[in-house]
């Protein structure tokens, strides 16, 4: 492992002042050779230490690694290819301490890998994508049910528009569906999973009915129904995932629709009622969000 002292602007630290002003710190600055374009969700450890992906394709495969709160960033894990390239999801902490991730590329078949990395960085390749009907090029990392197995979508490739899966902490994989285009097509959204009827909730980034994307909901046993299709007005592409409120409905956004084409934030209600909340235009509030 290596272990790097800097400060920059890229990784920043919020905290709450007071309910009308933060304050926050610059832990890390990032540059070449390893890591230099932190990307995906950040999974924090049970040590207080925040754990992230970082991908450079035009230089390497990409890498993991540990900032700590204050400032002391550590290289836990360089991807060579071989075990994965390209992991732009970022990391999901297991109850077993370990954490769960995907690479886009690489592999034995260069369609992506799942993998678990122990807090020391020693990585183990949970399943290799090898396309098609297997699913190709996973974008965000999968989450772990209430029951202890994780879930996931692929994006796809040429020959299919992507997959839902499941897969236990040893490797044992299951595609659940393959997405028609009709139903969605592309999600490259992390799963969240009801807390109330234990359904697994989504986005896909394109297809369906109006080529806009969809959200979707599937069960543990791969029951799968398409809850909305996107239709410009109401947004359209969202990259990003849902999330579930104490209020019970699903918030999210999309990158591009709505008024002025730029991206809506939105709400969803249980009974699957969608409403725009917000349109976002060009200009100093911010266009086209993703996140994650």
């Amino acid at each position: 492992m290596k272990v790097i002292r800097s400060a920059g602007l890229s990784i920043v630290l919020t905290l709450a002042a007071t309910m009308h002003a933060q304050s926050y710190k610059v832990l890390s600055d990032f540059s070449y050779p390893r890591p230099s374009e932190p990307w995906g969700a950040i999974a924090q450890n049970r040590g207080g230490s925040l754990l992230i992906t970082s991908i450079d394709p035009e230089r390497d495969p990409g890498s993991a690694f540990r900032i700590t709160t204050s400032g002391v960033l550590t290289v836990l894990h360089e991807f060579s290819g071989a075990d994965g390239a390209t992991p732009n999801g970022g990391l999901t902490l297991g109850t077993n301490g370990s954490f769960y991730g995907t690479t886009e590329y690489g592999g034995s078949n260069g369609s992506g890998t799942v993998f678990e990395m122990t807090p020391a960085g020693v990585v183990k390749t949970l399943h290799e994508f090898t396309g098609g009907d297997d699913g190709a090029h996973p974008y965000s990392p999968p989450i772990q049910s209430l029951a202890g197995d994780f879930y996931g979508t692929t994006s796809g490739d040429g020959t299919n528009p992507g997959t839902v899966y499941k897969i236990s902490s040893s490797g044992n994989y299951t595609v659940l569906h393959t997405f028609t285009g009709q139903d969605g097509a592309g999600s490259q959204a992390p799963l969240v999973q009801d807390a109330t009827n234990y359904w697994f909730y989504g986005t896909a980034l394109n297809g369906g009915r109006h080529g806009l994307g969809s959200i979707f909901r599937i069960s543990s046993s791969g029951e799968f129904q398409v809850l909305y299709n996107f239709d410009g007005t109401h947004g359209a592409n969202p990259y990003a995932g849902l999330i579930q409120a104490n209020d019970g409905n699903f918030y999210g956004e999309t990158k591009l629709g709505g008024l002025d084409g730029a991206g809506v934030g939105f709400r969803m209600t249980p009974t699957h009622k969608v409403t725009v909340l917000h349109d976002f235009t060009s200009g100093s509030e911010g266009e086209f969000p993703l996140g994650h």
